[in-house]
């Protein structure tokens, strides 16, 4: 029986992408393949963790590549005699380039924004070996013509891939996860002083209006501060512009100063193997999801954290207690005034606060691992096509 060809098309996070250029300035001269691995091995996002697991079943081969790295991207053209014009579409017909040379069966596009139902119609007829077509939606966007034209939804969470359900779509639930192989590559680290928060205000709609509040309280009041890494996207004044004055009168105003004020004490951002050196050497850490999870949990933060070897402090969700044991495997909180005083407490109870963390790293590497994940993928994707 010959392996399935699965072809990952995902994009990565530009402020990550500027800060491994920044961090290998050297990479220039490299060959795709090396250029390729080498941000591979930083570990952002989902790193190589798909191919590699996947392959390791012995059924797959997988292709991946990042549409949005263009030094990337353009290397491949050139190694592989692609010739292309300048300019916003390059990327698209790469990426077909690119997936016409792998023949997949399986097209996985990871990257959602970039693939209309039109650009999904092209690629069968371009590429027809493609047999599936796989859509991800990791921050319930709940947007089914967003994804038309695939066969198959992946999301983060049960909620999101019922509501796909509920339209008549084929819809899996693959969590996000951790990959031991981190933990090796961190070695040993100092444990801080202060708990932490690593990640992003999105402000705006339903973005992270109620976690920049957090994070503004935690700070004033917290008896033992807060190391801050965060970034915060660009202002879409634009797309507020193209959308219309809906966008801006959905914009919750109050957290913008208190936004500024996070981001001005912020410690920097750290991305891949840096983002997981601070949630290890973090005593505690914080986290909060997307206003659009409503009451569900499912970012991947639970999972970078608790894997990392962190105590974890989070917002409460009805559904936490799929992934692990409340206020043994980690610790929720219901508002602000309960979130401090449970920091302020596990700050001073270390014995608590490491049995947790422990118990929460144990869970994390028994059952959350991109090692299960993938199994399940595995099992979806050879049933789909048999």
């Amino acid at each position: 029986m010959s392996k399935i060809r699965v072809f990952k098309c995902s994009e990565i996070y530009q402020p990550a992408y500027q800060w491994f250029n920044q961090q290998f300035p050297s990479c220039r001269n490299l060959s795709y393949a090396d250029h390729f691995s080498l941000l591979m091995q930083q570990r952002i996002q989902w790193s190589d963790f798909w191919k590699r697991h996947l392959e390791g079943t012995g059924h797959f081969v997988v292709e991946e590549i990042l549409r949005n790295a263009p030094e990337i991207q353009a290397k491949w053209a050139s190694e592989n005699g692609f010739k292309w014009a300048e300019g916003n579409k390059a990327e698209i017909e790469i990426v077909i380039a690119q997936a016409r040379e792998f023949k997949p069966d399986v097209f996985f596009a990871h990257s959602f924004p970039t693939y209309s139902p039109e650009l999904i119609t092209r690629l069968r007829r371009e590429v027809p070996s493609i047999r599936i077509v796989i859509g991800w939606d990791g921050i319930a966007h709940c947007n089914p013509s967003m994804f038309s034209g695939r066969d198959i939804m992946f999301t983060c969470a049960d909620f999101i891939s019922q509501h796909y359900r509920d339209l008549g779509l084929k819809a899996f639930t693959i969590p996000f996860a951790f990959d031991a192989i981190i933990l090796e590559e961190l070695g040993e680290c100092k444990i801080r002083e202060s708990p932490s928060f690593l990640g992003t205000l999105h402000l705006g709609g339903r973005g992270h209006n109620e976690r920049t509040r957090m994070l503004h309280e935690i700070q004033k009041k917290s008896d033992y501060g807060l190391d801050l890494y965060v970034s915060m996207p660009k202002c879409r004044v634009r797309e507020g512009l193209r959308v219309g004055l809906g966008y801006f009168r959905r914009f919750e105003w109050d957290v913008l100063p208190k936004a500024f004020g996070l981001f001005n004490k912020s410690l920097g951002s750290r991305f891949g193997l840096d983002m997981f050196r601070a949630f290890a050497e973090s005593p505690l850490t914080l986290n909060a999801h997307i206003d659009a999870a409503g009451s569900f949990a499912g970012n991947i933060r639970l999972f970078d954290a608790t894997g990392s070897g962190t105590c974890l402090v989070t917002d409460h969700k009805n559904n936490l207690n799929q992934f692990f044991d409340i206020d043994r495997e980690i610790v929720t909180f219901k508002n602000h005034e309960e979130c401090i005083e449970k920091v302020n407490w596990l700050m001073n109870h270390e014995e608590n606060r490491l049995a947790i963390a422990h118990a929460g790293q144990k869970r994390t590497l028994r059952e959350h691992s991109y090692h299960n994940r993938l199994k399940l993928v595995a099992e979806i994707l050879t049933e789909a096509l048999n």
